[in-house]
Order: C-alpha cells, then sequence, then structure tokens
C-alpha cells in the first residue's frame, strides 16, 4: 500500500507547466552568413524584439528539466510503502484534571477525528490509553476503534493540577519508540517529553 507524507507536495508538478512556458517562449537560433562585419552590427539592431511563441521543440534540456521536477514532486510528497502486516501502535494519554471533565463530550469527537487521520496512513492501529495519574487502571487495550471511544465513558477527571511526564513515560514504554504518542489536555504545555504530539 502506498501512501504520501505529505501531499501537498504534488504542487511541485506546477513546475511542468512554467518549464513548457520557457520553450515554448524560446526563440530559434538562425544561422547567418555574412561577408562584412559592418552587417553584423545592423542586424543585430533590427531583430531586437520580444519573444514569440514557438513550436515546442524535442530537445534533452526539456526532457532533462521536465524529469528534474518530477524527481523533486516525487521527494517532497514523501513516498511511503507499507506492508500488509503494518502495525502503528498509538499511546493516548488523557489528562485526569478535573478541569477535563468539561470537555468529555467534545473529547469523543475530536480522538475519532484524529485516530481517524492517523488510520489512513497504515494497515491497521493498535491503541493503549491511560489516564495522566499513575496508579490507574488502562482505560483501553487494543485495535478496535470504536470500543476506545466506548471506553472513555469509564473517564472520570477528577483530579488536581500535577505532572505528565511520569505517565508520558509509562505510555512511552508500552508503545514503543516508533509508536504515537499523544496527550490530550485542556492546559498549554511548552514542550513535551519524549515526542508527544
Amino acid at each position: 500500500m502506498l501512501s504520501f507524507g505529505n501531499p501537498l507536495g504534488f504542487l511541485a508538478l506546477l513546475g511542468i507547466p512554467a518549464v513548457l512556458a520557457i520553450h515554448f517562449l524560446q526563440q530559434k537560433s538562425r544561422l547567418l552568413t555574412v561577408s562584412t562585419l559592418f552587417l553584423l552590427e545592423q542586424f543585430s539592431r533590427e531583430s531586437i524584439g520580444g519573444s514569440r511563441v514557438e513550436r515546442l521543440r524535442n530537445s534533452i534540456p526539456l526532457w532533462l528539466q521536465l524529469l528534474m521536477v518530477l524527481a523533486v514532486t516525487w521527494l517532497l510528497v514523501q513516498p511511503r510503502w507499507m506492508r500488509r502486516d503494518t502495525v502503528q501502535r498509538v499511546g493516548i494519554v488523557l489528562d485526569s484534571s478535573a478541569s477535563m471533565s468539561v470537555y468529555r463530550e467534545a473529547l469523543k469527537k475530536e480522538l475519532d477525528a484524529g485516530l481517524g487521520t492517523l488510520a489512513t496512513l497504515v494497515n491497521r492501529s493498535e491503541y493503549v490509553v491511560l489516564e495522566s495519574r499513575l496508579g490507574r487502571e488502562r482505560l483501553y487495550n487494543g485495535g478496535d476503534r470504536a470500543a476506545l471511544l466506548a471506553a472513555l465513558r469509564d473517564f472520570d477527571p477528577v483530579g488536581g493540577a500535577h505532572d505528565f511526564v511520569p505517565s508520558l513515560r509509562a505510555a512511552r514504554s508500552l508503545i514503543g519508540p516508533e509508536g504515537v504518542l499523544v496527550l490530550v489536555t485542556d492546559h498549554p504545555v511548552e514542550t513535551l517529553p519524549y515526542e508527544t504530539k
């Protein structure tokens, strides 16, 4: 299965019309045999003018420039091939502060949309959902997104302000170094450890 890490890279294909326009407007060189040098100066003064649209000429520079645009586009879109047995592990840490209780309903919708976007990049996903207060049981562990969203009804944020780092460390150890780690909170956090999003 092929996916693209940066679909906006396809905008680089706009370079193809630019290359073609340059080659259309290019003037064809003419060979002129003269017997005296003073005629060359007169000829150059008469030939000054704007570019005319010429018939597109098949040339090696044209094809090399088109290939270069295609190669740059391919690099910018960041193609990724996935094997059928590819599994993406996603760790989700939910802020257990009491202020999160206001967002319980909105949390399901936002989480479902975000996880849906992540799921398009791989064949199968496995989820681990933890609360940010350590010592609590996992809210969910499995590969079914609908079951994960249903498990959020057991999420009861009633704690006070606390440090997220221990729970993020625990989630990172569960999903491994290649997994995607997400912190869901209503508090602004400047820097997050363990490559958390």
